[in-house]
């Protein structure tokens, strides 16, 4: 990379809000899998920072959690989104395709209008957003999904009659960098149950019967669907735990035949999926794999061109320096390692996030010559100062990280945000009962 650099203006980094269908507008409910309550602190926390300096909000990851939105179209939503009923499974919910996902966007926004009214009069004043796909939200692959986000924020500012220039959002297929100062990335490529194959191009190299494309699934995607989504009604927090293996044991604990039950449903998805790969074997499948290889790989050289624009001059070393981190340290999907060898792994089953995202990003800091690396993903905020005088960031959540459910929350790991200005970078805690942020000291 370069020399180091400054950001032209303030940057803050936000990760894993996890919105779903929200409040329903009609019957004023709550979804059951919803984890994010907190439209207007939210609000407010976008106005504290809308004081006529310009800034970049990052959502590292993870802002909506598209599996765990389980609304079902009507008929007419049917036409008017052109889902087909090859995209529709009855018990589990949409497919992953296109027009699925769009359907499945538009119950976000119109679950949680006060959020994205917020964020339609921060941009008209001046700011700009970016948004990097995470695990959870890989659906912002496609065009049409963020289309739909674009426009209801166009229309939204429209209302609060500001203007909206669609350009002050941008859709980040990876990360987010400024050479010689920071680089930004949700870090599920550096967890087997939460990386995929292609996470440029992340879609099947096969077909649904309607010749649509569909993405394809890490495995916590394969979990989430078959199993959170079916014990979040009995106990709505479950999935807020960390570790996860105190999830499952709190699960068993209290809802044992019902725990049961959707483990036995997640082994035997586990298992379709296993032999779902037998299609890998057919040349065609092959062959198309081998073109959506190409594409991704095309598509990360540009997005490391992108980073280091207008400088040609740097372009062949961060192509390079991107290829090695994807190649080398991002790690191979669980489910291309085979499903027996994940079931018998029990560490790879119930890893410390947390701790092993800290290990990858010392790795990250021994290629990249920057003064700020900052993930999401955990949940948990973290910080530490590497020996080459890097220091990494993880932006927690804004969502509850309970060490067990428990109705007293928000909680102290709640709210929390990264925040760059004038050169310096630090983790805050925004304070809704004071209106303020506050620095937060990792224990």
């Amino acid at each position: 990379m370069s020399a180091p650099t400054t950001a032209p203006h303030r940057l803050i980094v936000i990760s894993d809000l996890h919105l779903t269908t929200g409040l329903d507008p009609v019957t004023g409910q709550w979804s059951p899998t919803e984890d994010f309550f907190w439209d207007a602190e939210f609000a407010e926390f976008l106005t504290h920072y809308t004081d006529g300096n310009p800034t970049t909000l990052i959502v590292n990851g993870d802002l909506v959690d598209f599996l765990q939105v389980l609304s079902l179209p009507t008929p007419g939503e049917r036409v008017a989104f052109d889902i087909s009923p090859d995209e529709l499974h009855s018990k589990y919910g949409l497919r992953d395709t296109e027009h699925a996902a769009e359907f499945l966007m538009v119950k976000v926004l119109d679950g949680h209008a006060r959020f994205f009214d917020a964020l339609a009069q921060f941009i008209g004043r001046g700011n700009d957003l970016v948004i990097i796909k995470g695990n959870h939200d890989i659906q912002f692959y496609w065009p049409g999904v963020q289309k739909r986000l674009v426009d209801r924020l166009e229309q939204l500012s429209g209302r609060n009659r500001l203007v909206f220039d669609p350009s002050r959002v941008r859709f980040a297929p990876w990360c987010y960098c400024i050479p010689g100062l920071l680089f930004i990335e949700h870090g599920n490529q550096y967890e087997p149950t939460t990386a995929f194959r292609n996470f440029f191009m992340p879609i099947l190299p096969y077909d649904l019967p309607n010749g649509r494309r569909e993405l394809e699934m890490d495995l916590s995607g394969v979990l989430v669907r078959f199993m959170t989504n079916r014990v979040e009604p009995v106990n709505p927090l479950a999935d807020n735990v960390r570790p996860f293996s105190g999830m499952y044991r709190l699960l068993w604990k209290e809802h044992p035949w019902v725990t049961l039950g959707t483990f036995v449903a997640a082994t035997r998805a586990l298992f379709r999926a296993g032999r779902k790969r037998r299609l890998w074997h057919l040349s065609s499948v092959r062959r198309r794999y081998r073109e959506i290889r190409r594409l991704n790989d095309m598509e990360r050289d540009n997005e490391a061109r992108r980073c280091t624009f207008p400088d040609p001059d740097a372009e062949s070393r961060m192509v390079a320096l991107f290829s090695e981190i994807t190649g080398r340290l991002h790690r191979r999907p669980t489910l291309d390692r085979g499903i027996w060898r994940f079931l018998k792994g029990r560490r790879q089953m119930l890893p410390n996030v947390s701790r092993d995202l800290r290990r990858s990003a010392q790795a990250l800091a021994e290629v990249l010559q920057t003064r700020f690396i900052i993930f999401g993903h955990a949940h948990y905020p973290d910080a530490a100062l590497f020996t080459n005088g890097i220091r990494y960031f993880n932006s927690g959540s804004w969502i509850p990280t309970l060490l067990e459910p428990a109705p007293g929350y928000p909680n102290a790991w709640q709210f929390m945000f990264f925040l760059l200005e004038n050169g310096e970078g630090a983790l805050l805690r925004w304070v809704p009962e004071r209106h303020q942020p506050e620095p937060f000291t990792v224990q």
